[in-house]
């Protein structure tokens, strides 16, 4: 007879196993080949991937799973990370690896940086709408950014065909921005992010540009005229053109100011300082001085030699402290060079210098100079460049040859290029030159060093897919100074 409690004892030994005698079930180990870089650097509304590690397994095959922190949260679970780069900013990274039964952690950064900077801005028309597009020289084989207006501004938000562009500074306000003119409006933008800050409406259509890199003012110059900003009101002052026709002795609406103007310094080492600007009536066929001697001063200068002239062109040159004058015959059409010293007039009394006639010549035929030509200049080179009427090329002009105009480009073109536009950058290093194709289709630009003997060719970026307007440089003045 078996005893009830036996019986129950040997069914439960017969329940265990004894698992001692039997080998350890391996364990897989994962380990990583590689780190994560400290920092990954994107630009703004850019995609940025990052691949996990490269993975060594030690034991049998099981599955690894991936879990992607960005900023605190998970944002993927795929071996690779594609983040899009929303926001300008810092951004903690940490990946988790496992297995199961390994797993690894790493860290990094996402650095964001503001997509557009120093660099070169193109302006161009795409179904009537103004488009802005950016290189940047320091990285010439970097992806054209071709319009870097729709990442923070609505669709709309720019009316009318646009014309001109360009960069200016405030340096006592710390402002810097882009102004853009579309039809009848100034548009003001935030330039590292490229977003609208202010639209201004005027009564007529904005035709050119013109801003001042280091200004301590903000000032900036359309169609011919003078402007300031008030950063505080974003608003631009614009009092100047009674006060031109005025000295003109003629109605303000009777005006007929040719659409350039040119800013020189008190001191060429003080690019913030300007001592005054030019600007010239077309109809009075007078230069209009604004400057000052402890008040602000209006004056006509130099009748003489203007008498039956329009003006064609007017660049800076002598280290900003001269101002070379272009004036087409209403006779005879042919060409006068003007090459004047608009003195020193913002200084102490006893410091001042007059403004004085330097050089006043005819421009032979020979020079390819006429009043279709695009024209820049190197003020600290006493260099103007200018495209030839023919189209041949670009021509350098030196104003300290005494009215030696050159026979010959510089830089030849072909046939079938165009100039549209041509930026210095603000020290005289590189030259940059905006060519559409003949049809109209495409467009390049090219990079000229300015420092060598032979004045190559640095970098050109080709086969741009619309068409330029306007080209406007980027150069950000130490604002702190």
């Amino acid at each position: 007879m078996i005893l009830p409690g036996l019986l129950t004892c040997s069914l439960l030994t017969s329940c265990f196993k004894d698992h001692s005698t039997e080998p350890e079930q391996p364990v897989t180990e994962i380990t990583a080949e590689e780190q994560l870089k400290e920092v990954y650097t994107s630009d703004e509304g850019r995609l940025l991937e990052i691949p996990a590690p490269k993975l060594t397994l030690n034991g049998p095959s099981k599955d690894v799973k991936y879990s992607w922190e960005v900023g605190y949260e998970e944002v993927s679970t795929e071996p690779t990370l594609k983040y899009h780069c929303s926001k300008p900013g810092l951004y903690p990274v940490r990946l988790l690896i496992t297995n199961g039964e390994t797993t690894l952690v790493q860290r990094s950064t996402i650095n964001v940086q503001y997509r557009f900077r120093q660099g070169l801005y193109f302006l161009s028309e795409e179904s009537g709408t103004a488009t802005i597009g950016f290189v940047e020289p320091s990285q010439p084989a970097k992806v054209v950014d071709y319009d870097v207006l729709t990442l923070n501004n609505a669709a709309g938000t720019f009316v009318g065909k646009p014309h001109d562009l360009t960069f200016a500074t405030n340096v006592a306000y710390h402002y810097k921005g882009f102004l853009l003119a579309c039809g009848s409006n100034l548009y003001m933008l935030e330039p590292d992010q490229m977003e609208l800050a202010k639209t201004l409406s005027l009564k007529s259509e904005i035709t050119t540009l013109q801003g001042t890199w280091a200004d301590s003012k903000g000032r900036f110059f359309y169609n011919g005229r003078f402007g300031d900003f008030d950063v505080n009101k974003l608003e631009a002052a614009n009092s100047d053109l009674k006060l031109i026709a005025s000295q003109l002795g003629v109605a303000r609406d009777k005006l007929s100011l040719a659409p350039m103007t040119a800013a020189w310094l008190t001191d060429k080492n003080d690019p913030k300082k300007i001592d005054g600007y030019l600007a010239y009536d077309n109809g009075a066929e007078k230069i209009v001085a604004r400057y000052k001697e402890l008040t602000t001063k209006y004056g006509v200068w130099f009748n003489d030699e203007t008498k039956g002239y329009s003006l064609t062109h007017m660049v800076l040159t002598g280290d900003r402290l001269r101002v070379a004058l272009f004036l087409k015959s209403k006779s005879d059409e042919t060409i006068k060079h003007l090459l004047i010293n608009p003195g020193t007039h913002d200084v102490p009394k006893a410091k001042r210098v007059q403004q004085e006639v330097l050089l006043s010549k005819e421009v032979p035929a020979a020079a390819h100079l006429d009043a279709s030509s695009v024209m820049t200049s190197a003020p600290t080179r006493n260099l103007v460049f200018y495209s030839g009427a023919d189209d041949s090329g670009i021509y350098a002009y030196n104003t300290i040859s005494q009215g030696n105009f050159p026979t010959a480009p510089l830089i030849a073109l072909s046939k079938n290029d165009v100039v549209v536009d041509m930026v210095v950058d603000k020290d005289d290093h590189f030259l940059y030159i905006a060519l559409n194709s003949r049809s109209g289709s495409t467009a390049s630009i090219r990079q000229i060093d300015l420092t060598k003997d032979s004045y190559p060719i640095v970098h050109v970026w080709k086969d741009l897919r619309l068409p330029i307007t306007a080209i406007a440089l980027r150069e950000d003045y130490p604002i702190d100074n």
